[in-house]
């Protein structure tokens, strides 16, 4: 107990010290508030000076009145916005376009191979009958070079 009543006995006597330690202390807190609300609202300026100035315009331009800076900013930035939506939107509208064509000739392609395998079959096996009818003295006629044409690829003539 003695020891209470000696520290209230000595607080009391030193009040007005320990009110201006108080005010001293609550003063140092909000300076250094203050230092770190000032760090972030430079930094948070020097961000938008940076992404108005890549935008093409400014912050706070000049002549324009301090209730109004960043709206020109956010008007240019707005602007590349829609334009690179619409970029993404058109770039997609074609790739899907070209990945359409793309694929309409892979099929005609795929048509095209499949008829062509069909005709290299057929032209084998008229290539094999006409060999078939070859007489004993191997002489040929016209049908066997028409065949033997039509195998190797050529058109008959016109």
């Amino acid at each position: 107990m003695f020891g209470i009543a000696k520290a209230l006995g000595w607080i009391s006597g030193n009040r007005h010290w320990l009110t201006l330690l108080a005010v001293a202390a609550a003063a140092a807190f909000l300076f250094v508030r203050g230092e770190t609300f000032r760090m972030d609202r430079d930094r948070i300026a020097s961000t938008a000076d940076g992404i108005c100035a890549a935008a093409g315009s400014g912050f706070q331009p000049e002549g324009v009145a301090k209730s109004d800076r960043g709206k020109a900013c956010r008007k240019a930035v707005e602007r590349l916005a829609a334009f690179e939506r619409e970029t993404r939107s058109e770039s997609a509208r074609v790739l899907s376009e070209v990945n359409r064509e793309r694929e309409t000739k892979t099929q005609a392609d795929i048509a095209r191979a499949s008829s062509n395998a069909q005709a290299a079959r057929d032209a084998q096996i008229l290539m094999e009958k006409a060999d078939g009818k070859i007489a004993n003295d191997d002489r040929v006629d016209g049908g066997w070079f028409d065949a033997f044409n039509r195998a190797a690829g050529l058109r008959p003539p016109r």
